[in-house]
């Protein structure tokens, strides 16, 4: 995943079920990789296929929730690990080319809730509510305590500390002992990272042409949108809940062939606005430019990570 859109859908996902997405576009012609990325994308050029990436992914996030559990089962709680669900938006292809083809639109969407390679999946009960449900008002605080830490897990500038993270900062100080790249030695570096982006989305220049985006949006009636990210939330989001409300049967529901309906026709009134108002460019340009400065302020730490990623694939 490249480095904006790691970013981006850990921001615009943020509570909504999202793991290894397996419906959106793959293919087409490739897009510029960018100045940030000609580093942290050495992570990724291990010669793994797109299915080996996903079930890896897979696997790591299983891992991850066995150690919660067993981390929750020490503070005296049961955990119950979740299995990944491969359901929702790959934000691997949010750059596909494919996602400004009027055809291929017109077919799929943003390949949401159907695509050429989706996957009909079923989300189970999550039975870590019904342990939570049958707790006490007192034990279910101290739950969530032992699960995830206090407020003084996030500094002043939001910077996250895990190691007062309760078990899910555990979990992933775990994980990062596993990939050096994710330890302590790039911790600043990643932090620094995610702070760019942050403030890429607050510059003049993209919030203003977020606001002709939006306008061009509530022009062709779909108000209340900020950026191209937010349609695809809203889809997200929807089918999450039909899913998880339907259960075995869910996909037998009519809402979600009406779903797939809003998608495409949603998807197609953004496109039309991405192109009117010439925004996959002047957002390049734009994030390009300051990439350009972030990459020469920060190079040495960069060629680090770079050289470690490499030997870390070798």
């Amino acid at each position: 995943m490249s480095s904006q859109n790691r970013f981006r859908a850990a921001v615009v996902l943020t509570g909504i079920l999202l793991l290894s997405g397996c419906t959106a576009p793959t293919g087409g012609e490739a897009r510029a990789v960018s100045p940030i990325d000609e580093y942290l994308l050495a992570a990724e050029g291990t010669g793994m296929s797109e299915q080996e990436r996903r079930e890896e992914g897979d696997a790591r996030l299983l891992a991850r929730e066995e150690v919660i559990a067993e981390c929750m089962k020490e503070q005296g709680f049961d955990y119950i690990p979740a299995p990944p669900t491969p359901l929702g938006f790959d934000f691997n292809t949010w750059g596909s080319p494919e996602l400004d083809d009027p055809a291929w639109i017109e077919r799929w969407g943003y390949g949401i809730v159907d695509g050429p390679d989706q996957v009909q999946v079923t989300i189970p009960e999550d039975s870590n509510q019904a342990i939570v449900d049958g707790l006490s008002d007192s034990e279910r605080t101290a739950y969530y305590e032992a699960l995830v830490g206090s407020v003084d897990a996030f500094d002043a500038d939001g910077v996250y500390d895990p190691s007062k993270g309760g078990c899910l900062g555990h979990a992933e100080i775990v994980d990062a002992a596993d990939d050096p790249l994710r330890g302590d030695r790039f911790r600043a570096l990643n932090d620094a990272v995610m702070a760019f982006y942050t403030e890429l989305n607050e510059q003049q220049d993209i919030v203003a042409l977020n606001a002709r985006w939006a306008a061009c949006m509530a022009d062709e009636g779909e108000d209340g949108f900020t950026s191209p990210l937010d349609p695809v939330s809203e889809i997200n989001v929807s089918l999450q809940e039909l899913v998880k409300a339907g259960g075995e049967t869910a996909w037998d529901d009519p809402e979600i062939e009406r779903l797939r309906e809003r998608e495409i026709a949603l998807a197609q009134i953004d496109a039309r606005c991405r192109e009117s108002v010439d925004y996959r460019a002047t957002e390049e340009e734009v994030r390009f430019e300051a990439e350009e400065r972030f990459v020469a302020d920060n190079r040495a730490d960069l060629e680090a990570y770079r050289a470690a990623a490499e030997g870390a694939g070798s």
